[in-house]
């Protein structure tokens, strides 16, 4: 019976083995009575980890496009900068996130990024 590989990248990571000290040989390694070279295993654990980290983060922290006045779904929801109402304004919409004072994400437009005081026909006030 051959062994396995018995760590992969991504195990490595949810293990937290990220940065310990321990080889793993590989089939053919075995065989041959060669163990693979601990710091190059180490590299390669902290290569990998940096990367889905990296990775991690900046999907996380993903700036939002505004959103274009013009675009289909903008004109059929009759979406406007400014609200010619100020009780009705998108940050007081149930559909708007706060990013800072000025602006906010949408949901109904897909997380896209809105003025506070623009205004939609899916407007919904906050409860």
């Amino acid at each position: 019976m051959k062994p396995q590989n018995r760590l992969a990248c991504s195990e490595a990571v949810l293990s937290g083995d990220l940065f310990s000290g321990f080889t793993v040989e590989t089939p053919t390694q075995l065989e041959a009575g060669v163990a693979m070279d601990n710091n190059r295993r180490k590299f390669s654990k902290l290569l990998c980890g940096s990367t889905m980290l990296g990775t991690a983060l900046s999907t996380r922290r993903a700036i939002a496009a505004p959103l274009d006045p013009d675009s289909p779904n903008a004109k059929s929801l009759k979406f406007t900068l400014k609200s010619e109402n100020e009780n009705t304004v998108c940050s007081g919409c149930l559909f708007y996130s706060n990013v800072d004072d000025n602006n906010g994400r949408c949901i109904i437009f897909n997380n896209s990024e809105v003025p506070a005081v623009g205004w939609c026909t899916s407007f919904q006030a906050k409860k």
